[in-house]
């Protein structure tokens, strides 16, 4: 793409949004795909390498599934692994989440206390679960 090009789109941009229509709206009118939409905003990232790295994990530990000694123990696997890898995403040490979660939730009915779920969400967690840079 030339600067030129991305400068055109940014007028027409702007112009749209002041007659109130979407930037999907836009996009859909000129032919343009969801693939060039990091174009238009600078906080989307152009490769999904970050997406990939955290769906490997899955990928390994796919066949250590089948031995699990029943459909619940791997669905129970399953959720601790994607519980882990969306802590990780959010910049937190598994270990330290986990501690948190389970002394915090110990002896408490999770299912009928939501304010107590909310705040064990790892966007919600303590400053000691998060990684030390």
């Amino acid at each position: 793409m030339s600067g030129m090009r991305l400068n055109e789109w940014s007028k027409q941009i702007d112009e749209c949004e002041r007659s109130g229509k979407s930037v999907q709206q836009w996009c859909e009118e000129n032919s343009i795909g969801y693939k060039n939409y990091y174009l238009l905003d600078g906080r989307i990232e152009c490769s999904n390498n970050r997406c990939e790295r955290s769906v490997k994990p899955f990928v390994i530990n796919r066949k250590n599934f089948l031995f699990a000694d029943s459909v619940a123990g791997a669905h129970a696997a399953a959720v601790i692994q994607s519980i882990t890898e969306t802590v990780k995403e959010n910049g937190l040490n598994p270990f330290e989440y986990f501690n948190y979660v389970f002394t915090t939730a110990a002896g408490h009915e999770l299912r009928e206390n939501k304010e107590l779920v909310t705040a064990l969400l790892p966007e919600n967690a303590p400053l000691v679960c998060r990684v030390s840079n």
